[in-house]
């Protein structure tokens, strides 16, 4: 009854933080109803909070649907400090199995402050992937982020070090700081 009359306010911010006053009370069975009530609000900063504060709340990672509904949410924010800050709630909670998704959306995000709070956000959770695994999602994005301008390119090799190391271990680190010195040398 209270998510259907959360559902009833015409409001989007009332019915956001309603929402976000309900979702920890909320039984396991009705928290797919509550991300769809989530999804409903047009108003992204409110689409995001309510996003953000149900993300410690869903159903287990084994629930991947769900947490498909809750990742195709953040990335249907058009704003990307909003789309940010719900990518960033949801990244220690996805299955495995999203972290990539989830990257591709990080990775797909313009402003470079954005980008790269969602990557760091990600960063720690990537590195618990299979190691095969988490070298295909390398793979797939170093040649995505190397064609932004350098210094939008090394600010993502940061927030992205954690998973060089679990690649390549600290040599790796070290061969790509190395690297970029030599860059920086030879094209100032």
């Amino acid at each position: 009854e209270a998510l259907a009359a959360v559902r009833a306010i015409k409001d989007e911010r009332s019915r956001a933080s309603a929402l976000m006053a309900l979702a920890p009370h909320l039984p396991v069975g009705l928290l797919r109803e509550a991300l769809a009530a989530a999804r409903a609000i047009e108003w992204e900063g409110a689409r995001a909070l309510a996003l953000m504060e149900l993300a410690p709340h869903l159903p287990a990672a084994e629930q991947v649907t769900v947490w498909q509904e809750a990742l195709a949410a953040a990335r249907a924010i058009e704003r990307e400090g909003a789309r940010t800050e719900a990518l960033g709630a949801l990244a220690p909670h996805l299955p495995v199995g999203l972290l990539g998704e989830a990257l591709a959306a990080a990775r797909a995000i313009e402003s470079e402050g954005a980008r790269a709070e969602a990557l760091m956000a990600l960063a720690p959770h990537l590195i618990e992937l299979p190691r095969a695994r988490l070298y295909e999602i390398w793979a797939e994005t170093l040649p995505i982020l190397a064609q932004r301008r350098r210094h939008d390119l090394l600010v993502d090799l940061r927030e992205l070090t954690p998973v060089i190391a679990a690649l390549g271990g600290e040599k790796a680190v070290a061969d790509v700081a190395r690297a970029i010195a030599d860059v920086g040398r030879w094209w100032p």
